[in-house]
């Protein structure tokens, strides 16, 4: 739904928006998920009342070691959106998604220790980061160090077809 302003530029329909950010994925209007399609799942308890039950997560460590393995075998693409997943302990008010980003993947030619051309797929993290009431930006970072030093417990994954 796309924003509605007053005559002084304010919001309007702010109540519309989205808010949990699973709502986003679950709603089909931010791609179709694709969270089995990647690796091995987990399913974990749900969210917010009148949410779903049980939700199936790629676990942190499955994401790890999906990305470390030689060639990049995670079959993400440039403009999926990562929804990074709560647990439960921490969750305050029933959401599960406690952080969104998308996907850039680059490829680069790196002569290998044999001395044949390779290509390497890397697989990049945009996303809001800062501080709350200190500011922020968007921030381009390797997925792999991002997802290793957060304290999010897995991903879903969407993707416009």
């Amino acid at each position: 739904m796309k924003g509605r302003l007053d005559s002084k530029g304010n919001v309007i329909n702010y109540a519309d928006r989205f808010q949990y950010g699973e709502d986003m994925l679950d709603s089909g209007r931010w791609g179709k998920e694709i969270t089995e399609q990647l690796g091995k799942v987990t399913e974990i308890k749900g969210g917010k009342k009148g949410g779903k039950e049980k939700v199936k997560i790629i676990s942190k460590k499955e994401l790890l070691e999906l990305l470390n393995k030689k060639g990049g075998s995670l079959p993400l693409k440039s403009g999926d959106i990562i929804f990074f997943i709560k647990a439960v302990e921490k969750r305050k008010a029933g959401e599960i998604v406690g952080h969104i980003g998308i996907v850039k993947t680059e490829v680069s030619s790196q002569r290998s220790a044999v001395s044949k051309n390779e290509e390497q797929k890397e697989i990049y993290l945009i996303h809001a980061g800062g501080f709350k009431k200190k500011g922020g930006e968007v921030k381009k970072v390797r997925l792999y160090d991002y997802i290793n030093s957060m304290p999010f417990i897995g991903v879903r994954v969407s993707r416009f077809h």
